[in-house]
């Protein structure tokens, strides 16, 4: 249960806020646990956009941003090298995705522009894509996380028995070695429009997977505590408002890991929460069924 959940981070980055912010929650995650990083700028040789306006990137601009990344990284007692890759086809995310399988990267981390999944369809949502081809955990950090933020807090969002044991062990793996409290969270079901079926979830039930989870974390010597909320707001949205309320500084959720278009028809919460939340994110692994 105390073994890292992850010991190499590949770490997506182009110099956007969201990517510094990417950038920061990686460094409090790796240095505790001594995982090492690779720092990857996915480019376009030919065109980027910055500030609204389109303009060539050199190869050492490419570089220079790889570098001091590195750096920075270097700094803060991570270990971490950097690679530039050129995707003249503007396919950000598969780039990433085929650099984490080179590298046995067992987390991703990215920043976020923050887009909607009806925006996501129209433009290319790299965050999106990872969270639903990918097998692995994804970090997503939005452009108003503060990068400087120390992991003293960690929510944890929980919404069933069957995921609850390995998001703890996640939670717990996090948590020890950066000595942060864990606050289990648990949204009460409740019947949307976009489901098929209608189904009150019994409070009971809910205290079962909170109390479980607490008793699971308590047991590695984690401080941690437990809330249960009524779903007035979307589930999203009451996560969002408790991160707010216990000034939480790193969420960490399960998935669906539903594509943008079917997360349209069934409701895709940790899309909503990466944009909401204004922290960063850490989405579990794909369960395996």
């Amino acid at each position: 249960m105390n073994k890292p959940a992850f010991d190499k981070i590949l770490l997506a980055i182009d110099g956007s806020l969201a990517a510094k912010a990417a950038v920061g929650a990686v460094a409090h995650l790796a240095a505790p646990t001594g995982a090492q990083v690779v720092v990857l700028h996915v480019g376009n040789l030919e065109k980027r956009a910055r500030d609204g306006e389109r303009e060539e990137e050199t190869l050492i601009e490419a570089h220079l941003l790889v570098d001091e990344v590195v750096a920075d990284l270097l700094a803060a007692g991570v270990s971490a090298s950097g690679e530039f890759v050129n995707a003249a086809d503007g396919n950000v995310g598969q780039a990433i995705e085929r650099a984490a399988e080179a590298h046995g990267a067992n987390l991703v981390a990215v920043g976020s522009r923050g887009l909607s999944d009806v925006a996501g369809l129209f433009e290319t949502s790299v965050s999106h894509r990872l969270v639903a081809d990918l097998d692995c955990p994804i970090l997503v950090a939005g452009a108003g996380s503060d990068p400087a933020r120390p992991l003293r807090r960690i929510l944890l969002a929980v919404s069933n028995e069957a995921e609850s044991d390995r998001l703890a062990d996640l939670a717990i793996s996090i948590a020890k070695p950066a000595r942060s409290s864990i606050l289990v969270l648990h949204v009460l079901a409740h019947p949307t429009a976009n489901e098929y079926f209608s189904y009150i979830e019994p409070e009971e039930e809910a205290k079962a997977v909170v109390n479980r989870t607490i008793e699971r974390i308590r047991a590695a010597g984690v401080e941690v505590a437990g809330k249960i909320k009524g779903s007035i707001l979307p589930v999203a949205d009451e996560i969002a408002e408790t991160v707010e309320r216990w000034d939480a500084d790193l969420v960490i959720a399960g998935s669906r890991r539903h594509r943008d278009l079917a997360a349209l028809f069934v409701g895709a919460t940790e899309h909503e929460l990466i944009r909401n939340a204004h922290r960063p994110v850490l989405i579990a692994a794909r369960s395996v069924r």
